[in-house]
């Protein structure tokens, strides 16, 4: 009955914050480990224990893992930089381990320019080599559209895991 609510709730478009908890809980009925602690990472935040605090080090870099489920939170910011009195923006990926419910709240908030403006540290590069104070947070411009790409993304890998989850109905 679980997994036939979360393929509605997917439909109708309900909040991913609500359909998120409701695979967590079904993942756990059925003692998927890979997804439960996928769906928790979600809930919660991808974050790494052992890592740096990032505000110390400035934003690194990350490169998008061979975890298909993190793919999605991969998205294009621009940086601007002036120098000399010209501006010049910089494309940088960023990859985004806030909770899931923290990037829905994002959605919300639409710009009537398409575009958000996320203050976040300076790049580990920034830091190191131009000597920017990590603690002072950079604009980094985003289109909405990648904002939402998290949601979609993660919309499917749901819908995915609905296929792994009747897989493991089947065989009980």
């Amino acid at each position: 009955k679980l997994l036939d609510k979360i393929h509605t709730f997917l439909d109708e478009q309900k909040p991913i914050t609500v359909i998120v908890e409701m695979a967590l809980r079904l993942a756990e009925d059925l003692v998927m480990t890979l997804d439960i602690e996928w769906l928790k990472g979600e809930i919660n935040g991808l974050y790494e224990e052992g890592i740096p605090n990032e505000s110390e080090t400035g934003l690194k870099f990350k490169t998008i893992e061979k975890d298909k489920f993190k793919n999605y939170r991969s998205i294009m910011a621009n940086i601007n930089i002036e120098s000399t009195n010209e501006i010049h923006s910089f494309p940088i990926r960023l990859f985004i381990m806030q909770p899931i419910v923290t990037i829905e709240e994002w959605t919300k908030m639409v710009s009537p320019t398409g575009k958000k403006i996320m203050n976040a540290s300076p790049p580990e590069l920034m830091v190191k080599d131009l000597k920017i104070d990590p603690h002072i947070n950079i604009p980094y411009i985003v289109e909405n559209a990648e904002i939402n790409n998290i949601i979609n993304g993660l919309r499917i890998e749901l819908i995915n895991f609905l296929g792994r989850a009747k897989k493991e109905l089947d065989k009980q």
